[in-house]
């Protein structure tokens, strides 16, 4: 059986290095969404990671972390997400209380 990949980009702190390579499409889990990402660009806290003047506390990390894209797939315990509905991903955890972050209580947030 062969996992899916998909390209993406990858920072290593041990090289300061900012490549591409090729890494597995993640499953969610129960309270998480996949999502195709169509838009992403490097912000500047990306930027201050990748010169080192913020600390990166992984061994790498994929930057970009305010993306845009549609739900490809939900987890089994996500009531209000659905696939093929647009998204803009925002860093940070779920309010839980407003109608932006659905039931976020069942997502387990």
């Amino acid at each position: 059986m062969t996992t899916a990949t998909v390209r993406a980009p990858r920072f290593s702190r041990a090289g300061r290095r900012l490549g591409g390579e090729d890494v597995p499409v993640p499953q969610p889990g129960p309270g998480e969404v996949l999502v195709r990402i169509g838009a992403c660009r490097i912000c500047l806290s990306d930027v201050h990671m990748i010169d080192g003047s913020i600390d990166c506390p992984l061994e790498e990390v994929t930057p970009g972390h305010e993306p845009a894209g549609t739900i490809a797939q939900v987890g089994s315990r996500v009531p209000y997400w659905q696939p093929g509905r647009r998204v803009v991903i925002a860093p940070g955890r779920a309010c839980g209380a407003c109608p932006h972050c659905g039931d976020a209580q069942d997502l387990g947030g």
